[in-house]
């Protein structure tokens, strides 16, 4: 056991501490730590701190105790150590990056430890990886190894964000990936990547290389948006999709709307034809009256004559109409025809055709008398 009155210190490296207890009330590190077992001496040059142990019985053999140390301004690091229980229970936040690799059968409490940046737990033979109920941030999780299932796939349980990867590869087979795949759908992690692959490691000595699932498994990746940026991105096609087919339908009938005008017929042309025929109101009716000779001389040349000057056998009037155009709607024109036939007045009239009739009023009557 040391003892020790300092609170605060720059780098602290703590060499071949198995059995070890390091008594301070709390210890900040504003440098960096390191937490290793070394086959190697100590540099000649190296600056160090020895404090005796003031009850050497009741120091654990296999513990290297430092749950003091709250926290760690830099890097830090845990490596190559074997056969202990290392207690890292008072440590709260890293500054730098936090690496425990290649110890052998060991434990390790982080129970406290709550923000870190590149957080690395691999490569551990014979060891489980340390529960992380409490961490909330990262830069990035590694872990490679054995993990402690006891709780379910919930290793991260209170995690809030992590702006790298996480990338898991367990050892053991009991391990799922469910949790983690949710929490990146949440947003809590940017980048997943984890394979639950069955490359558990035996206990020996082999190079972890060989005996990972890095080697031999295949790696799962499961990155993506997270659920707010897919849903972004759903809404933003929606809009460009609904804007396009209003551009189009506007489009589309304006070109209909166009063309119907363009059908439409317009006004009559003041200069065409139609104009300058008169109107049926203009037109002009003219009639002449052919009045039968009343000598006996002319009986016989009754039909030859009525045939040659138009005047019927009775000396009925046979009317004429002038020819003309007559203006009809949407300035059509038609011709009306050339001659106006009045029946005898005393034949029945059992049909009267579409011409026009005009009856002589203001003609003087004619008589006509039969010679015997």
């Amino acid at each position: 056991m040391y003892r020790a009155d300092r609170r605060h210190v720059g780098d602290f490296t703590f060499t071949n501490a198995l059995g070890s207890s390091l008594e301070t009330a709390t210890l900040a590190i504003a440098g960096s730590f390191t937490l290793e077992t070394s086959p190697y001496p100590r540099a000649k040059n190296e600056s160090t701190f020895e404090f005796p142990s003031s009850d050497a019985a009741s120091a654990v053999t296999n513990a290297i105790n430092v749950g003091n140390i709250t926290s760690i301004g830099a890097n830090a690091t845990v490596t190559s150590n074997t056969n202990a229980q290392i207690d890292l229970s008072g440590l709260a936040t890293v500054g730098g990056s936090f690496s425990i690799t290649n110890n052998t059968n060991c434990t390790l409490d982080l129970t406290k430890l709550s923000q870190t940046g590149a957080l690395s737990i691999v490569d551990n033979i014979d060891s489980t990886i340390p529960r992380l109920f409490n961490l909330e941030r990262a830069d990035s999780i590694h872990l490679r190894g054995n993990i402690d299932t006891s709780s379910g796939p919930n290793i991260l349980p209170s995690l809030t964000f992590v702006s790298g990867t996480v990338t898991i590869e367990p050892w053991n087979t009991d391990f799922n990936c469910s949790r983690l795949q949710s929490q990146q759908q949440q947003g809590l992690i940017n980048n997943l990547r984890c394979n639950g692959t069955d490359t558990s490691t035996t206990s020996t000595s082999t190079p972890p290389a060989s005996t990972s699932p890095s080697s031999t498994g295949s790696n799962t990746s499961n990155s993506g948006l997270s659920t707010g940026a897919s849903a972004g991105i759903g809404v933003g096609v929606s809009l460009a999709v609904i804007g396009g087919l209003g551009a189009w339908l506007f489009i589309y009938f304006r070109r209909r709307f166009a063309a119907l005008e363009a059908r439409r017929p317009g006004p009559p042309n003041s200069s065409s034809p139609s104009s300058s025929s008169p109107s049926p109101s203009s037109a002009q009716v003219h009639w002449k009256t052919e009045q039968a000779p009343l000598s006996s001389s002319n009986d016989s040349n009754i039909n030859s004559s009525s045939s040659d000057s138009g005047s019927t056998p009775l000396g009925r009037n046979i009317y004429e109409a002038e020819t003309r155009p007559i203006v009809e709607k949407d300035g059509y024109t038609t011709h009306s025809s050339q001659e106006l036939y009045v029946l005898p007045t005393e034949l029945p009239v059992a049909h009267v055709s579409h011409e026009m009739y005009v009856p002589p009023a203001e003609l003087p009557a004619t008589t006509h008398t039969n010679p015997r």
